[in-house]
């Protein structure tokens, strides 16, 4: 338990579901975190054109770490590449972050182009527990 853990980032050299899981299921113990950081930036997402880390069928947690629901005020999304489940974590935060004041989501350009991935902008449109939250997309060249 890390009870006076305010920030925390987490890296990955791929991401997968499993990865996911894994952060929620440590952010239960962390119930006082306020920014949240999870970046894949320095490692490639792609290779020979095909996903890794397929994030495809990541299903979002019956309950909601205290953390997420009562403190977390910024979320960070490096590398988002549009995959569903990257997708559906980023709405989890957004649908249960009541104090949550910005998800900033970084991508890179030409990642969103094929048509099964999801486009960040689409989540401008999912409900937000705060509405006070701002969400920043930022496109790297």
């Amino acid at each position: 338990m890390f009870h006076n853990l305010i920030h925390m980032e987490l890296s990955y050299k791929k991401c997968d579901k499993k990865d996911l899981f894994e952060a929620v299921e440590l952010l239960k113990d962390c119930p006082k975190l306020q920014v949240l950081v999870i970046d894949q930036r320095n490692f490639p997402i792609y290779k020979f054109g095909e996903i890794k880390g397929e994030l495809r069928d990541w299903q979002c947690p019956q309950s909601v770490p205290e953390c997420i629901l009562l403190h977390l005020k910024k979320c960070y999304l490096n590398d988002y590449s549009g995959t569903e489940g990257e997708f559906q974590f980023a709405r989890y935060i957004l649908q249960n972050g009541r104090f949550l004041e910005s998800m900033t989501i970084c991508n890179i350009s030409d990642v969103n182009q094929q048509g099964e991935l999801k486009n960040p902008k689409e989540l401008s449109s999912c409900t937000r527990q705060s509405a006070n939250c701002k969400l920043y997309l930022q496109t790297f060249l």
